[in-house]
């Protein structure tokens, strides 16, 4: 027997327990409409796997929903389709029978997201304005059971240019508020034209390739917030042995920002893999004994076995003092790899730590500058015996490296001079890593040498005609390595056709690869691009400051992205962290509490007032938290404007504080109590948990630090939750959540008298906030929830929530007696 008439949207039934939950025409039969208090349906299983034949998608999705309520229920499934997507042949299965469904229009679509807005009082379905839905009725669903679900359709993607993509409506977050139990996406690419870029700009997936023609994405995750779409976007290319797939995004008149990807053709792989040298330098003093010295014989073995018969090799293994396995590179022969491994078999821990003489050693093995030539570095502690002295090894290094050699660190365990070993990575056109005393040496040596073995094209240089291109990151661009993708980030200026020169050695050749593309604006499909060069930029300025000292122009550089595009950084942190909880004394156990402790890093820290923990006695340990440019925007930005608007508050053990006002409200009406502030312990459980993770981060752990700032500058995504939710965006617009109030960090650089000048009140779901809606792309600015602050053209715009805008009683005129 049916029980109520539930509203499900991405396989989530809505039922009135949070504001982000929507419930329609409860009925039980026989009696009024009603509000029965639910638990929310929650989905345990959320499987999407598609198959893309030269532009024809074929995707289905299975989903598996839980009823803890002890009746059964009736509900709507509701669908939102991709825009412009040329969608057809749905059908559905639930209970392995098929369900009748029917697709709708955009404008019946829109009418259906607008009376369930209006009659739930909840924006969180506006995001999906303009978009056609489909939708099917699902009956029943059990008392305290389970329903599973399949939906499939097919779609011809849109190819723009050399890119094809596909995107799948993943947003389940923002009608739910709960995260998925058990979430996987398959995407399989099959083409007749070669795919040689293969890309998401927003998940961190698995990419492989089989051939030129077929490419495989996959993600996995438990818990996941369903947060965004999930998207693929794949290059073509008709012929040549390197591809290239260009995303631009237009931020002003005539500029913006890049991406572009490049990866070789799996003909370029077997014909013309560079011969390479590669020195593996292993730490053997007496704190690499047990497993790790046992982990790091198994790496060093596959390596050997994992050389290929054109490359050379050879081994230095330090302690006291290094000795190398032979005078000078060797080609890996069965007789040359069975000497390296029986030299590997019978390494001891013992002695001391003399990194420099090591390095030296192994450096001054490089004698032809036409071969690719890399260090791998091992090493589990500070130097001790020799040139100990940070200054001193770089030196004797830099005089040593004449040849371009890339050095390669691996920091095992946790006492290690993290300073050191970042900036010879840094300044040896390398990169560093770190393995934890618990994690597999073997597994992730093994894994970084498996990437970096097959160089097919290295010295990579990347040039451009027709645009002018600045702030590239990474400023140093790495070998182009068999099935890699190299992702360089960058500003443009003069919007049009460009010419892309990628040139680089294959055997001490140099060879050219030439492209034509577009710098043009790539609208909503493209916004992800200049928050992940922001990103980028971030993590480049963050490693200057912590290698090479506080620098005032660079901290206000951080400051400035990190507000525009809502990068939480220790010089940010003002953004998500109320002034009261930032300037709290630091609590036990959360990093600090006074007095001088020792980090992982070995450096020496202080307990530090502001806040965060520690901060740095030494140059290289930490970045300083109390930064000028810091102090200044968190006291200009964003306490001003709550305040200038009668919304500040003191986040304190989770309560929040508003207050009442008149100023600025639109004629006829003044805010009434309702506007106040509500107490809001999930909120303050979150700025205590980011609170911790920014002192971890940054402030109480070298190491943490330095894998924290490598993740910035190698990121290859942007988009998903920031900061626990209290960061937000939509498209490459950024949003705070502060005070109870989501606003729009580009106010934060207006004056708060002229924010009042151009400030209008509009109450959620009023006739004027129906009549915002019809403007294109505002309905994901509303969907952000009922009390909103951004900019609408030329004025700021504050959506209070319903009820709050009170209209002045009429005067009553005097009589005269």
């Amino acid at each position: 027997m049916r029980k109520s008439l539930l509203i499900i949207t991405f396989g989530l039934i809505l039922a009135p327990v949070s504001q982000s939950q929507f419930i329609s025409e409860i009925r039980v039969p026989g009696s009024r409409l009603a509000r029965p208090h639910f638990h929310p349906i929650t989905v345990e299983q959320h499987r999407v796997s598609a198959t893309i034949t030269d532009g024809v998608a074929r995707t289905t999705v299975r989903q598996v929903f839980r009823n803890p309520n002890g009746m059964q229920l009736e509900g709507m499934y509701m669908f939102p389709l991709p825009e412009d997507a040329a969608v057809s042949n749905f059908s559905m299965m639930m209970g392995g029978k098929m369900v009748a469904g029917e697709v709708l229009e955009r404008g019946k679509a829109a009418s259906i997201y607008e009376g369930i807005v209006r009659r739930q009082q909840d924006p969180a379905l506006l995001e999906y304005m303009g978009k056609r839905l489909f939708r099917a009725r699902l009956f029943p669903i059990p008392s305290r059971g389970v329903s599973e679900i399949e939906l499939s359709y097919d779609q011809t993607l849109m190819r723009d240019g050399h890119t094809v993509e596909w995107r799948y409506p993943y947003r389940t977050r923002s009608v739910s508020g709960a995260p998925v139990g058990q979430a996987s996406v398959q995407v399989k690419i099959n083409s007749t034209d070669p795919v040689l870029t293969v890309y998401s700009p927003s998940h961190e997936v698995d990419v492989v390739k089989k051939g030129d023609h077929e490419a495989a994405v996959s993600y996995e995750s438990n818990q996941d917030p369903g947060d965004r779409d999930f998207v693929v976007v794949y290059g073509l290319a008709k012929d040549g042995s390197v591809g290239a797939t260009l995303f631009a995004h237009g931020e002003g008149e005539d500029t913006g920002a890049f991406l572009l990807l490049m990866a070789p053709s799996s003909e370029l792989e077997k014909g013309r893999t560079v011969a390479k040298d590669v020195v593996f330098v292993v730490d053997t003093s007496g704190s690499m004994s047990g497993g790790k010295i046992e982990q790091v014989k198994k790496a060093l073995n596959y390596c050997i076995n994992s050389m290929d018969e054109k490359d050379r090799f050879s081994i230095v293994s330090f302690a006291t003092e290094a000795s190398a396995w032979k005078g000078g590179l060797v080609q890996p022969t069965r007789e040359s790899r069975a000497s390296a491994k029986e030299f590997v078999a019978k390494l001891q821990a013992r002695g001391g730590t003399n990194i420099n003489d090591a390095l030296v050693q192994s450096f001054g093995m490089s004698k032809d500058k036409d071969r690719p030539f890399m260090v791998i570095f091992m090493t589990d502690g500070e130097p001790t015996v020799g040139v100990t002295d940070t200054n001193g090894i770089l030196g004797n290094v830099k005089v040593a490296n004449n040849a371009l050699t890339r050095l390669f660190v691996f920091g095992v365990g946790e006492n290690l001079k993290v300073d050191l070993l970042d900036l010879l990575a840094e300044q040896n056109h390398g990169a560093r890593d770190y393995v934890g005393s618990k994690e597999n040496i073997e597994a992730k040596v093994s894994s970084f040498f498996e990437k970096v073995s097959s160089p097919v094209l290295s010295d990579v240089k990347l040039d451009f005609a027709g645009v002018e291109v600045s702030e590239l990151h990474p400023k140093r661009l790495p070998d182009l390595f068999r099935g890699s993708q190299l992702l360089v980030t960058g500003r443009f200026r003069g919007a049009g056709p460009g010419v892309i020169k990628l040139t680089g050695k294959v055997d001490g050749e140099v060879v050219e690869h030439v492209f034509e593309r577009a710098f043009n604006d790539g609208k909503s499909k493209t916004s992800f691009v200049p928050r992940l060069w922001a990103v980028r930029k971030v993590g480049y300025l963050m490693d200057q400051i912590r290698l090479n000292g506080a620098n005032d122009e660079l901290q206000k550089e951080v400051v400035r992205l990190g507000k525009k595009y809502g990068i939480v950084t220790p010089y940010t942190s003002f953004l998500v962290l109320e002034d009261a909880v930032a300037g709290a004394p630091v609590r036990p156990g959360r990093g600090g509490g006074g007095g001088a402790v020792r980090n992982r890093g070995g450096a020496e820290r202080l307990g530090d007032p502001a806040g965060f923990g520690t901060i740095s006695t030494g140059r290289f340990a930490g970045l300083p938290p109390s930064s000028r440019a810091s102090k200044e925007a968190r006291t200009n930005g964003v306490t001003l404007t709550l305040d200038a608007l009668g919304l500040s508050g003191n986040l304190k053990d989770g309560r929040q504080g508003g207050k009442k006002s008149g100023e600025g409200s639109a004629p006829g009406s003044q805010l009434g109590d309702r506007d106040k502030g509500e107490a809001d312990g999930v909120l303050g459980a979150r700025v205590d948990t980011l609170h911790a993770r920014l002192n971890k981060l940054y402030f109480t752990d070298a190491i943490a630090l330095s894998t924290a700032v490598k993740s910035l500058r190698e990121a290859r995504t942007a988009d998903g939750e920031v900061a626990g939710g209290l960061v937000r965006r939509v498209g490459n617009r950024t949003f705070l959540v502060r005070a109870g109030v989501t606003l729009e960090s580009a106010i934060l650089d207006l004056e708060p008298a002229a924010l009042l000048r151009r400030l209008v009140r509009i109450e959620a779901f009023s006739a004027g906030y129906f009549e915002l809606l019809k403007k294109n792309g505002i309905g994901r600015v509303l969907a952000l929830g009922n009390s909103l602050l951004f900019i609408d053209g030329d004025r700021i715009v504050q959506i209070v929530p319903a009820g709050a805008l009170e209209k002045p009683k009429p005067e009553v005129e005097k009589q005269d007696k």
